[in-house]
C-alpha cells in the first residue's frame, strides 16, 4: 500500500514561506519525511495510528532540496513537522512521536508511570543494539572478517533476546507490547527492528532470530505490527531498502543468499520483500 504523497521535494525544488505553497498546508499539519527512513517511519506510524490528518512532503535524502537545511531542519534530517497554526518546525523522531501522541492521540501513551518506564526501557534496549548496516558491510572472506561478523551477529541476537524479555514484562500474551492495543513504544521500536530482521534475511539468506520458543513473544509482536495497515503504508519494501544499501556501499549480498531465501519455507513475511 503506497503512501499518499502530497509533494515530493528534490534539489531542484524552489522554496517559499507562503502557507499557500504546496510545501505547507493551510488546513493540516505538514510532515517532512522519507519512505525509506526508519526514524521518519516512527512519526509516520504515530500519525497514522493516531488518525491525525497531515500534509506529507517526501524529501529525497540523496538529492535534498537546497532550502531544507536552512528553512526546515538545520540537522538536515527527517522527520520534521510543522503543526497547524505554529511556525516552529519540530524535529527528532522519538520526541516528535511523543509530542504527536500527547497532543492528538493520548490512547497511544502507556497509562501508568510504570508502563511508561517499561516503554522507555524497551526503546533503550533496541537503540543499544549495533545497527544492521554495521554487520552488512563487514567483509567476511578472511578469518578476521568472519570473526567480526559472528561477533556482531551475536550482539544483535543478544539485544533481541533482551528486547523479548522486556516485551514479556509489558504483556506475556501480547500481541503488542502492552497487550491488545498498539502504544507508542511499539511504534518507536518496530521500524529499526524490521530493518534488522528483514535486511539480515535478504543479505544472508537465513534468519537472525530463530523460530524457537525463546523468541515466540518477539515473533508474535513483530508479525502483529508488520501486518497493520499503518506499517504497510509507511514501509517501502525490503527490495527497495536493499537496493539503497547496496548503492551506497553499506552492505553486500552474501554468496548463496538468494537461493537460501527462495528455498526457505515458510519465509518470514514474504510480502515485505516486495515494494509497497
Amino acid at each position: 500500500m503506497a503512501p499518499t504523497v502530497d509533494y515530493t521535494a528534490t534539489s531542484d525544488s524552489a522554496f517559499t514561506n507562503s502557507l499557500e505553497h504546496a510545501y505547507f498546508s493551510s488546513d493540516k499539519p505538514t510532515f517532512f519525511t522519507n519512505i525509506g527512513c526508519p526514524f521518519a517511519q516512527r512519526a509516520n506510524l504515530t500519525l497514522l495510528e493516531g488518525n491525525i490528518p497531515f500534509h506529507r512532503v517526501e524529501i529525497d535524502l540523496q538529492n535534498k532540496p537546497k532550502w531544507y537545511n536552512s528553512e526546515v531542519n538545520p540537522r538536515s534530517k527527517v522527520p520534521a513537522f510543522r503543526d497547524l497554526g505554529d511556525e516552529e518546525i519540530l524535529i527528532e523522531s522519538a520526541i516528535l512521536s511523543e509530542y504527536l501522541a500527547e497532543k492528538y492521540a493520548t490512547s497511544l501513551i502507556p497509562a501508568t508511570p510504570k508502563l511508561r518506564y517499561l516503554g522507555r526501557l524497551l526503546a533503550d534496549v533496541q537503540s543499544s543494539a549495533p545497527p544492521i548496516y554495521q554487520l552488512l558491510k563487514i567483509k567476511s572472506d578472511t578469518p578476521e572478517g568472519l570473526a567480526e561478523e559472528n561477533a556482531v551477529k551475536a550482539k544483535l541476537l543478544a539485544s533481541i533476546k533482551e528486547f523479548t524479555a522486556v516485551l514479556a514484562q509489558g504483556s506475556v500474551e501480547g500481541p503488542f507490547f502492552l497487550g491488545k492495543n498498539v502504544t507508542l513504544p511499539d511504534l518507536i521500536t518496530i521500524p529499526i527492528l524490521t530493518r534488522t530482521v528483514w535486511l539480515y534475511e535478504y543479505f544472508f539468506g537465513d534468519k537472525l532470530v530463530p523460530d524457537t520458543p525463546e523468541f515466540a513473544r518477539f515473533w508474535t509482536w513483530f508479525n502483529a505490527l508488520t501486518e497493520r495497515p499503518s506499517f504497510k503504508q509507511s514501509f517501502p519494501g525490503v527490495e527497495k531498502l536493499a537496493e539503497g544499501v547496496i548503492k551506497r556501499g553499506f552492505g553486500y549480498v552474501r554468496p548463496g543468499a538468494e537461493k537460501k531465501r527462495q528455498a526457505a519455507v515458510p519465509q518470514a513475511q514474504p510480502a515485505a520483500f516486495a515494494a509497497a
